[in-house]
């Protein structure tokens, strides 16, 4: 599963599905945009992985204020 392009496959027809981490881990469900098939995310069962998601979203919007230049010096 590749979430750096910005999707995953649809299991059914293999269209690409637009997501990002920050909707897998907020969405309850992503919808195929061809074939309609609803891929529900079971939070209880992906628990594991939503916290991981949510650390390296954390990172990132770390990485993204540290790296803001404002014209002053820290």
């Amino acid at each position: 599963m590749n979430l750096g392009q910005g999707g995953i496959p649809c299991p059914h027809c293999n269209t690409k599905i637009p997501t990002s981490m920050q909707e897998l881990v907020t969405a309850s469900k992503i919808v195929c945009p061809i074939c309609r098939l609803e891929l529900w995310i079971n939070k209880s069962e992906s628990q594991k992985a939503i916290d991981a998601m949510n650390k390296v979203l954390e990172a990132q919007n770390n990485l993204e204020k540290a790296s803001r230049f404002d014209g002053t010096r820290r």
